[in-house]
């Protein structure tokens, strides 16, 4: 399930591009059931990947 389009812009807006993350649609993590407990909560694992992903393209878009 991809995040509403409208939505993602107005997040957007509100909060700047560079601090809003999609993590919705088909990706490595989505496409793994047993990334989840049901079809809405994830594992700690995964938590942990998104953070690390933010972090990092934080880090990057801060110099």
């Amino acid at each position: 399930i991809y995040i509403n389009p409208d939505d993602l812009s107005i997040i957007s807006r509100v909060f700047g591009k560079q601090n809003v993350y999609d993590f919705t649609g088909e990706n490595e993590i989505t496409e793994n059931i047993y990334n989840y407990y049901e079809t809405s909560h994830y594992r700690p694992h995964v938590g942990k990947k998104l953070m690390e992903i933010i972090y990092r393209s934080s880090i990057r878009s801060d110099g």
